[in-house]
């Protein structure tokens, strides 16, 4: 199956991983938000020596510009999303 690019807008601590906030992701769709997480930690682990692999992708969300993907939305058009690691603030 041909492959098809997702652009990723990363936040918080993910964007320094991006080229200007954003990584783009080569995918074959239809794909499962909890595969395309795992795609992203693959990805981000082989380009960056920084990145974590039991950080904070584990538990960051996955979002359009209108909603929270859960981890069994499926992803079946190239589109852009964000990951969004969890806030704390006070």
């Amino acid at each position: 199956m041909p492959q098809e690019t997702l652009k990723i807008e990363l936040f918080g601590a993910f964007k320094r991983f991006g080229t200007n906030g954003f990584v783009d992701l080569e995918v074959t769709l239809p794909i499962m938000i909890r595969d395309l997480r795992q795609v992203l930690a693959d990805h981000l682990s082989e380009t960056h020596d920084g990145f974590s692999r039991e950080g904070l992708y584990k538990v960051s969300a996955f979002a359009t510009d209108t909603a929270v993907l859960p981890a069994g939305a499926i992803i079946d058009v190239p589109t852009r999303l964000a990951v969004i690691p969890p806030v704390s603030g006070g």
